[in-house]
Parts: C-alpha cells; sequence; structure tokens
C-alpha cells in the first residue's frame, strides 16, 4: 500500500514538472523572450508557489508568568522590568528557536495585555509579517508587518499586538524570503482580560469619502473611568489593539524617539518604553504635578513639561502655569519659568474657583516653535504666549490672542495684528506648531481644537459677546467648536486665518491633529466621539466610545518602526565573487 502511495505522489510530481517545462517552452517561443513572457511567467510561477506555501500548526509553549505583579506600582518598576529582561535573554541564550519552534512570552513585561513576543532564528533571510483571528462577533482580523532594520533578517525577535483580550487568539505568522517564497507558522495564545474596562469594539459610523483612512491606530487619552485607567490603541475598525496602563491621572500624549516611546504613567513620572514592552527610564517630578502637555526637544535632549507646583497652606494654590525640563541623559529636574512672573499683571485680575484654587492660565500646549522659543495654548485667556530663550533668561516675545481678553493689562502692545476682520478662538486646545521647509524665516502655521464657549472661572465677569458669535456655556451645551489652522509672520507681527472646519461641539478638552498625508483627526470630548476626515475635510468615519465622563484627547500615529515596518523593503541582492 505505502509503494503504492509513494509511486502515485512520484508520478504526480514528474507529471507537473513536465507540464511546467513544456508551457516555460511553449511562452518562451510564443514571446521570443519578450518582457511581456517573463512577466507571463512570473505570474504562473507566483501561483503555483502559492499553492505550494509551506504550512503548518505549530504548538510551542506560551510562557504567561512574566508578567504577574502584586500591585499596579510594580508595572513600571525598572528592577522588575530588568529581571523579565534577564530572563528572556536566559531563554534565548540556552534554546534554539527557530520557525516551528518560536519562544513566546504572553505580556512579557506586564504593561500590554494584548500582546506576545515572539523569538526564532532562520537560515535564510525572511521577513515576517502576522495575523491575528478569533472567533468573536465584530472583532476582524488584526495584520502588521514587523519592523526589521534591513527589511530581510536571519534573527527574529518582535512583540505582536492586536490579540483581543480574554480569548483565545489564533496567530499566523507569515516569513517570506527574497525568492517569494512563504512559510506560515499558526499558534494559538490565550490572553488574560483586558486591563482596563474600555470598549472591546467602538460603534462605527461610517460616511463617504474621497480617499481612504490613514495608517495607523487611535490612541485614547484621559478617558477617566474610574477603574485601571490605561492609554488605548484602536484600529480603523474601530477594534481594541492595545493598552497601556496609567497608574494616577490620565496621560497626555505620546512621544517618539530613538525607537522608543515617552509618556507619562502618573502625575509625577514620565517613562522611557521600547517595542517590546520593556521599560528603560523612569524620570520622576519630584514636588511637580504633570500638566496637560509635554514635547521634545531633540537638539538640546531635554523634555519640556507643563506642570503645576502645590503650594504652602500660606499661599494659594495656582495649577497648570509653569514650564519644566528633564534632562534626557542626567533625568536633571529643571523649572524654567513661572508664567505667573512672566504674566504678572494679567494673573492679579484674576479671580479663584469655588474651590479656592487660581486656575487664572489653563496652559494645555507646549510646541517647539520657529527654532527660536516655545508656544504654549491657554485655555483660560483664549491665548497662544511665544516665550523665547527657555534655557536662559526666558521672555514673552508675543501673544497670539483677541485684543479685547487683554485690554488694560499691560499686554496690549504684545499681542499680534489680525490681517483681516476674523473671530478669535475662544478657549482652545492642542495648539500645534507647523514650520514647513520653504517656510521664510520667522513664518509658520499652528492650528487648534477651538472649543468655542463662552466664560471661566478666572475672568466671570468678562463679556465675551464682542469676541465670537454663538458660543457655548458648559461641555455639553453649545452648537460647534472648530478646527482652526492660522499663519504666522514674526517679522511683520501679524497672524492670519487659513482654514476654519466646523466640528461636533465640547466646551472642554478636545484634540485637533493634522496626520502626515494630510487627515485630520478630531476629537468630541463631551460626547465621547472622535472622526478622521480626508484632506478635502471629507468626513470618512466616526467613532464613539464609551465613559462616564469624557474623552480628553484622541492621536493617530503609524508606530512605523515601533510596532511595525517602516516601508516595503526590496530583497537584499546576493553579493557574487567573480572568478579571475
Amino acid at each position: 500500500m505505502k509503494n503504492t502511495a509513494l509511486k502515485i505522489l512520484l508520478a504526480m510530481t514528474i507529471i507537473s514538472s513536465i507540464f511546467l517545462c513544456l508551457l516555460l517552452g511553449l511562452m518562451l517561443k510564443k514571446g521570443n523572450g519578450s518582457g511581456e513572457t517573463v512577466s507571463k511567467l512570473k505570474e504562473f510561477q507566483d501561483r503555483y508557489d502559492e499553492r505550494n506555501t509551506d504550512t503548518k500548526t505549530i504548538a510551542p509553549k506560551v510562557y504567561g508568568d512574566f508578567s504577574v505583579t502584586e500591585s499596579s506600582e510594580e508595572l513600571y518598576d525598572l528592577q522588575r522590568h530588568t529581571e523579565v529582561y534577564e530572563r528572556i535573554e536566559a531563554l534565548k541564550r540556552d534554546g534554539d528557536y527557530t520557525k516551528d519552534n518560536p519562544l513566546l512570552v504572553y505580556n512579557p513585561y506586564g504593561v500590554n495585555a494584548h500582546s506576545v513576543y515572539v523569538y526564532f532564528k532562520t537560515d535564510t533571510p525572511v521577513k515576517v509579517s502576522y495575523r491575528v483571528t478569533v472567533q468573536a462577533d465584530g472583532i476582524s482580523t488584526f495584520a502588521a508587518q514587523c519592523p526589521t532594520a534591513d527589511g530581510y533578517s536571519t534573527e527574529h525577535e518582535y512583540l505582536f499586538i492586536g490579540l483581543t483580550a480574554a480569548q483565545t487568539n489564533r496567530v499566523s505568522m507569515v516569513l517570506e524570503d527574497t525568492e517569494g517564497n512563504s512559510f506560515v507558522r499558526t499558534f494559538y495564545v490565550t490572553t488574560e482580560g483586558q486591563y482596563g474596562i474600555a470598549k472591546e469594539k467602538v460603534d462605527v459610523t461610517k460616511s463617504a469619502g474621497t480617499t481612504g483612512l490613514s495608517d495607523g491606530l487611535f490612541v485614547h487619552f484621559g478617558n477617566i473611568t474610574g477603574n485601571k485607567e490605561a492609554i488605548q490603541l484602536y484600529d480603523n475598525d474601530g477594534v481594541l489593539r492595545s493598552e497601556f496602563p496609567v497608574l494616577k491621572g490620565s496621560a497626555k500624549r505620546l512621544l517618539f524617539f530613538e525607537n522608543d516611546i515617552y509618556f507619562n504613567c502618573s502625575d509625577d513620572r514620565i517613562v522611557v518604553m521600547d517595542r517590546y514592552g520593556k521599560v528603560k527610564r523612569v524620570y520622576t517630578l519630584e514636588g511637580y504635578t504633570i500638566g496637560k502637555d509635554y514635547c521634545l526637544d531633540e537638539d538640546a535632549r531635554k523634555l519640556l513639561v507643563l506642570a503645576s507646583k502645590p503650594q504652602t497652606e500660606e499661599k494659594t494654590t495656582t495649577v497648570d502655569d509653569r514650564l519644566l525640563s528633564v534632562d534626557m541623559s542626567s533625568g536633571e529636574v529643571t523649572e524654567l519659568f513661572d508664567m505667573g512672573v512672566l504674566l504678572k499683571e494679567y494673573k492679579e485680575i484674576c479671580k479663584k474657583n469655588d474651590e479656592g484654587v487660581l486656575d487664572w492660565l489653563g496652559l494645555n500646549s507646549v510646541q517647539l516653535c520657529n527654532g527660536t522659543g516655545v508656544l504654549l495654548g491657554a485655555r483660560e485667556p483664549s491665548a497662544a504666549f511665544k516665550i523665547k530663550d527657555i534655557y536662559g533668561i526666558p521672555m514673552l516675545e508675543y501673544i497670539i490672542g483677541d485684543m479685547q481678553m487683554f485690554e488694560g493689562t499691560g499686554y496690549e502692545g504684545l499681542l499680534l495684528t489680525k490681517t483681516d476682520d476674523f473671530e478669535a478662538f475662544v478657549g482652545a486646545n492642542t495648539f500645534t506648531c507647523v514650520k514647513e521647509e520653504l517656510m521664510p524665516s520667522g513664518v509658520y502655521e499652528f492650528y487648534l481644537y477651538d472649543n468655542h464657549i463662552a466664560g471661566t472661572d478666572s475672568r466671570p465677569e468678562f463679556d465675551y459677546s464682542e469676541m465670537a458669535e454663538d458660543l457655548g456655556s458648559s461641555l455639553k451645551k453649545g452648537t460647534s467648536s472648530y478646527f482652526c489652522r492660522y499663519l504666522v509672520n514674526e517679522t511683520a507681527r501679524t497672524w492670519e486665518l487659513l482654514e476654519t472646519v466646523p466640528l461636533d461641539y465640547s466646551g472642554y478638552y478636545g484634540s485637533a491633529q493634522v496626520t502626515e498625508d494630510g487627515h485630520l483627526i478630531t476629537v468630541t470630548a463631551g460626547r465621547l466621539a472622535y472622526s478622521e476626515f480626508d484632506g478635502e475635510r471629507n468626513l470618512l468615519r466616526k467613532y464613539a466610545a464609551a465613559g462616564p465622563e469624557h474623552l480628553e484627547r484622541v492621536f493617530k500615529y503609524d508606530f512605523k518602526g515601533f510596532f511595525f515596518a517602516e516601508t516595503e523593503k526590496e530583497a537584499p541582492v546576493e553579493e557574487t565573487t567573480e572568478k579571475k
């Protein structure tokens, strides 16, 4: 019986080879070696290879005890992360891990319950992608190309994300060599429940658009639930694909630098995390509370962080009015300036709120600006402030805002002039500076989310009706908020309105982001809804999250070079030695 089966298999192999050779000869004769013939032959060969892909289901051990902690405070503990790293390195040294028996560690560092660490080697260079599927209603397949410095490699170390919590996930790992041959290895990973209580899938509303959605993951910040806060990463289908725990307060954004990400894991700590989830550094801002934003000064290798400093009982507590720097090498924290000093006369006319706190400025944005300082966005006075010489003797260079807000304060001469009679923004968030390569010196753009709300605790007597029309009065009571984009000419001391887009209303919080491909990402905080618009500002898709209060910010990051491959790379050309 065995001999008969072997004979049949051998005969089928010979027939397939003869058929392929005959087809090759026929096509060469017909095409006379033309490029068209080669193209058709390659198309046939691709289909032939697809039918002969090496596919196998494997059952390697999945380590699942690396992320066990006694309390949430240990999640970002450096010593614990070092111990986990050393344990993984020991396994790598002592084991022989191949595509058929990879090293798998579920959620290795305990900060991403939707992930599995993967390590193996191959005899020949391959590039790796993967697909994750589960048998759950509404959860689409997640697919990604893994990041590799040269595209193809023989040593492979990745963090696969996109696993669904509390499910058995089917992970198909696809290896492709330089000849286009594919090898698929499928294994299963059973996950724990997610860290927070965010929705596994948000509701999606589609709308007509001229282009598709941009690549990347929508990242949610500040959805305060009162139960294990987290940064949540959702894909374009609205499915939760990763979470980073937040120990206290809310995170503000992700910063990317030298293949690591930076974010605040609590209200006084910023962590540096690599692509595998390992924390490499923790910066503690002792004596301060992290404010609503931070940015990176790459040239100075410093983090710039908005902050509050708790006052003694003898002094009034003021919030969100200072800028700190954190030296990325030494970790040294320096208070660069207190806006209460730079805007002393304006601060003096402001009132305490009902809790006895002087929330007079409400800084919510910090951006490096035009290479000469920082631009600070402030909610309470509906203004942006350019501060120069921040590492020397900081000075207020100019103000962008409405003249009426500063009448009688002594700062009128520092306001830039509007080029036209347009309404100023009123209560704004996420001020973002943009300096294009061809812009002249002293010229830049900035954009923001204009909440369009009247009234502040710090200026209860101020009449906003002269500044703008149709202003809202609370978080949810209002008509429209806006995305606004402006042009600043520092030499002419002017600012000009370039673009305004009506958005669903949110009186507080909210964010606006323009991606590299020109798409607009916005969040209506009070309605916990976020949207993506194309470059022509056509609505592509709207999402509805869930939570007890609001969703402060949503940004979209492509995670290229971190979780995902930078770009599709060509297969390496093998070097040949000419015989002499």
